[in-house]
């Protein structure tokens, strides 16, 4: 057998200091935080603007999408505000225009419904399909 040495046994510990990754739990929190300073300046300064800032904040939240003013809608405006700006003129004008364009429209798709049957039919007799990537 060996002898024994009488050499100490050092035994090294490694602190741990500060160890990579602890999560991001902190980063909710302080966008949380972000968040609420936010809102209380927006809320500041909403206090501080005139009456007619504050009347079109107050529209922007109670109707967001601007669709109470519209004609035919579910919403609290009827659009009379906006009718009684428009002469019979007007609306005959635009209803002729829209006509127009809507005979426009069918016409172009009549015409590329046409010509998509006869392309269709032409390569067909040669052999060839549309070449789609």
């Amino acid at each position: 057998m060996a002898a024994k040495s009488n050499q100490p046994i050092i035994v090294i510990k490694k602190k741990g200091g500060h160890g990579g990754h602890h999560g991001g739990a902190w980063k909710v929190a302080y966008a949380d935080f972000v968040t609420a300073m936010m809102a209380l300046f927006i809320v500041l300064w909403l206090m501080s603007s005139s009456n007619k800032v504050k009347q079109a904040v107050a529209g922007y939240f109670n109707d967001p999408k601007g669709t109470g003013k519209l004609l035919g809608t579910l919403m609290s405006g009827t659009g009379e505000a906006a009718m009684a700006k428009v002469s019979d003129q007007q609306l005959q004008q635009l209803k002729d225009k829209l006509e127009a364009e809507i005979k426009a429209r069918k016409a172009r798709q009549a015409d590329r419904d046409h010509h998509h049957q006869r392309g269709t039919a032409h390569r067909a007799d040669r052999g060839q399909g549309w070449n789609v990537l």
